[in-house]
């Protein structure tokens, strides 16, 4: 686990901490499993801690998820169907219905309410920024993504918000 900068915090199992029975795996990232584990592999229960994002709380069979719920940071639980935040019917996120919709023009823009630092001209897509002088989405760091399509750019500049 040196060579990859991740931890394994557990009970000495034959002889050796080795990653089987109950445990925590740290990812270099911060993402945090603390569950069962077998042969290395996650199994058994397990929650998977994804830094600043929320937790996946499920159930795996040697390092593959049988099933389990998705849990967005805010608490919001992710659902596969009948999902209805965010939608072109209704815009507003899960804080804004639990804490009610504040007066025009100080709505929010993300669910944390808190805008992300982005170059003035640039567009925010919620995940990273599109700077249209270049064609380029970049991460919120500055760091280029990928150059976005045509079709990509035009939705961008229609529908997201500008830097001015």
């Amino acid at each position: 686990m040196e060579l990859t900068g991740s931890t394994f915090e557990g009970v000495p199992h034959r002889g050796a901490i080795e990653m089987e029975g109950k445990g925590k795996y740290t990812f270099p990232n911060g993402d945090v499993y603390v569950g069962e584990f077998k042969d290395g592999k996650f199994h058994g229960e397990g929650v998977l801690h994804i830094a600043d994002k929320g937790r996946f709380v499920g159930h795996w069979d040697r390092g593959r998820v049988v099933d389990g719920e998705y849990y967005f940071a805010d608490g919001l639980k992710a659902e596969k169907d009948d999902w209805d935040y965010c939608t072109k019917a209704d815009r507003r996120f899960y804080s804004e219905r639990e804490e009610g919709i504040k007066p025009a023009g100080q709505s929010k823009h993300t669910n944390s309410g808190i805008l992300p630092s982005i170059p003035q001209g640039c567009f925010d897509t919620g995940t990273s920024y599109f700077d249209p002088s270049t064609g380029n989405l970049h991460d919120y760091s500055g760091v280029i993504l990928r150059k976005a399509s045509q079709a990509e750019a035009d939705w961008i500049v229609l529908n997201c918000r500008m830097q001015r």
